[in-house]
């Protein structure tokens, strides 16, 4: 009886492991439903980091970016901050970019330092992006040098309502 009850447990925290999403990319969508197949979503894009300065600013946004772009970053929660690793420019060097206490009307931005404080990222249902748990004050807005970009609560003309969702796999 105590095998039976280890091997149960041993199998609940294994498929526990198996469902954490520790790389994965973000897409934005007009659902908060769960998707296996990515492609499937509505209205999906993903996202990439983004210079808004071309290279003078150590701040990048978060942008929508389309199909046939080269590559695309995987990201991690960790302690309510997202994190990815990138090239940098021309492909030189690998580096890590931490996303920032979100901000209202603001895009949401990473740079290559950790500040904690403020609100924290949260991943609901295990998939749906949240600030401090709320999902749907995320926006898709008309950004600098006209790419779309993703900010908490935008209310600027242009700007539509999304969900953004941790993903296992690639949309396009």
């Amino acid at each position: 009886m105590l095998f039976l009850a280890l091997l149960l447990a041993l199998l609940n925290l294994r498929l526990t492991m198996a469902d954490t999403l520790v790389d994965f990319y973000l897409v934005t969508t007009s659902s908060p439903a769960f998707f296996s197949n990515t492609r499937a979503l509505p209205d999906v894009n993903a996202t990439s980091l983004f210079d808004p300065y071309m290279f003078h600013n150590t701040a990048y946004y978060l942008r929508l970016i389309g199909p046939g772009y080269g590559s695309l970053p995987c990201f991690s929660l960790v302690d309510g901050f997202l994190t990815t690793n990138v090239t940098g420019p021309h492909g030189q060097g690998k580096y890590q970019y931490w996303s920032h206490s979100v901000s209202e009307h603001v895009p949401f931005w990473f740079n290559d330092q950790l500040v904690t404080g403020g609100r924290t990222l949260t991943l609901e249902k295990g998939f749906l992006l949240g600030v401090e748990g709320d999902v749907e004050g995320w926006r898709v807005c008309p950004g600098d040098l006209q790419q779309e970009v993703l900010v908490w609560k935008g209310n600027d003309t242009g700007c539509v309502q999304r969900y953004v969702q941790a993903v296992k796999q690639a949309p396009y």
